[in-house]
């Protein structure tokens, strides 16, 4: 192999790394900035929301940063028009976005068919006894009430964050072996006699 050739190879895992980092990015984006499609005040303890296409959505908490959060005091619920409950599933990675004073973490998921539904926040405990005793012993001041929300967004599978991984350590990967390769790479392989 000539190399030219060869530079020319591994310059071209530059654009393919990139378009693939972008790729992901994309995909990761909706995990934690999916649109979202009601926002209910804590206190209100009951309210009606519409979704407009089937789908994975997800249920979020929203509140000052730095603050102790009321989770595992409550719990949640999310009756269709027919009073069935929907299915709520825990999340398994626990996914936050921070701004700079308001923080959001995912609390649960659930798969819905397009139509309206009411979530209903009860005072029944929903944590476990070492959620609560890690709770009570932070020195922290509890949230402001009236600034602490839980929001329903739109959401993707979690297989979508698991693929997500990989590809994101193959894009850096091809990017920077691109680099590498392509500038001293083929004089390396000619000094060692492989050209």
């Amino acid at each position: 192999m000539e190399p030219t050739l060869f530079r020319i190879l591994m310059f071209s895992m530059i654009p393919l790394g990139k378009f693939l980092l972008v790729k992901v990015i994309l995909m990761l984006k909706k995990t934690f900035s999916g649109k979202i499609i009601a926002e209910i005040p804590f206190h209100q303890k009951e309210a009606a929301f519409e979704l407009t296409e089937s789908g994975q959505y997800a249920i979020w908490q929203k509140g000052q940063l730095f603050r102790k959060t009321p989770v595992g005091e409550f719990s949640l619920q999310i009756q269709d028009e027919n009073g069935n409950l929907v299915r709520l599933n825990p999340t398994w990675f626990r996914i936050h976005k921070n701004g700079w004073d308001t923080g959001r973490t995912e609390l649960k998921k659930f798969k819905a068919p397009a139509g309206k539904f009411t979530l209903l926040i009860l005072d029944q405990p929903d944590g476990n006894f070492f959620q609560k005793i890690l709770k009570d012993n932070l020195p922290v001041k509890p949230v402001d009430q009236s600034q602490y929300f839980i929001q329903i967004t739109e959401s993707q599978p979690v297989y979508y964050f698991l693929i997500a991984i990989p590809f994101l350590t193959l894009s850096g990967f091809l990017i920077i072996v691109g680099m590498v390769a392509g500038l001293p790479g083929s004089q390396i392989a000619v000094d060692m006699g492989i050209f």
